[in-house]
């Protein structure tokens, strides 16, 4: 079954379904504040959190808490993320990880530079929310870069090396 099947097939499964993390919480529950329980709507479809991440401030430059990489929120929003972009990265990183920290500057940097909607997006994911990947993919350190191209995975990456993660990247977008 290819990388894509996977995906959609996580897709469906998830779909019309009332959702459990690792830990047994409902979907809804975590980081609501003042909000004790909730469950997500199968009705609700996630917010679009790709509006500006390839839209530069008017002076060209990034203002302090600009961000051109997307945050992968749940395996719903992954394979949205996947399926709309023909090459997708995806940085998957841990807030304990002191590597990851001293590459998230360059990193943004190169997504300000690739990312292109519907064509290249880079993008990043916390380890620690735990988010369902396709059975061939291993994670085996963090930072780990995972390279999808027409909704497949084609290729991952592990360390914290951004100019082989870039020269991938360049041998994608120029085939």
């Amino acid at each position: 079954m290819s990388s894509y099947a996977m995906f959609k097939d996580l897709g469906e499964k998830s779909k019309n379904k009332e959702s459990e993390g690792m830990d047994g919480v409902k979907a809804g529950t975590r980081g609501t504040g003042t909000r004790a329980t909730g469950t997500r709507s199968s009705g609700v479809k996630p917010k679009n959190t790709m509006e500006k991440y390839d839209e530069p401030n008017k002076s060209g430059s990034t203002s302090g808490n600009q961000k051109y990489t997307v945050s992968v929120k749940d395996i719903d929003h992954k394979i949205q993320l996947i399926q709309t972009h023909k090459i997708v990265v995806i940085d998957v990183w841990a807030e304990w990880c002191q590597p990851c920290h001293m590459i998230a500057d360059k990193y943004e940097e190169m997504a300000k530079k690739y990312n292109r909607r519907g064509v290249c997006l880079l993008a990043k994911e916390n380890i620690d929310d735990k988010i369902q990947m396709p059975e061939k993919v291993v994670i085996r350190g963090v930072p780990t870069f995972l390279f999808f191209e027409d909704g497949v995975h084609v290729d991952s990456i592990t360390g914290a090396d951004l100019s082989e993660v870039e020269e991938k990247l360049q041998e994608m977008l120029h085939k």
